[in-house]
């Protein structure tokens, strides 16, 4: 039994001190590759930033603010706190805010159309 023990201790021991140190050397992610990759994170969380900034410094964002009682300024001032994926997310609401400000009325057809079911579903109802 001891001699198994002592024969595992110098295999093991064997196998550590053997070990290629240059293994210790690789990464999965090259420092070139990490920095490229900070770069585009920053890059992305200022150009987030600026579409937020443009975003509240509208008069119907102003208006807004002033509607529900929230100083604008400061909401702007803590835009810098707000975490990566928080702020993207944001910037991406109001960018959708900014290409379809209305979203959510209805069209004319679709008006319509809904006055049409309407009459219908009141004309079942008073027959039946």
């Amino acid at each position: 039994m001891r001699i198994k023990l002592a024969l595992g201790a110098v295999v093991a021991a064997a196998t550590l001190l053997s070990a290629d140190r240059g293994i210790s050397q690789e990464h999965l992610v090259t420092p070139d590759l990490a920095q490229l990759r900070m770069a585009d994170a920053a890059a992305q969380r200022e150009t987030d930033l600026s579409t937020l900034r443009v975003a509240f410094s509208s008069p119907e964002a102003a208006a807004a603010a002033e509607t529900i009682g929230v100083n604008l300024a400061s909401v702007q001032s803590r835009l810098a706190t707000l975490n990566d994926g928080e702020l993207h997310e944001l910037a991406a609401r109001a960018a959708a805010l900014d290409s379809d400000p209305v979203a959510g009325t209805l069209t004319r057809r679709q008006l319509w159309i809904g006055i049409i079911v309407l009459a219908v579903i009141l004309l079942v109802i008073i027959i039946a």
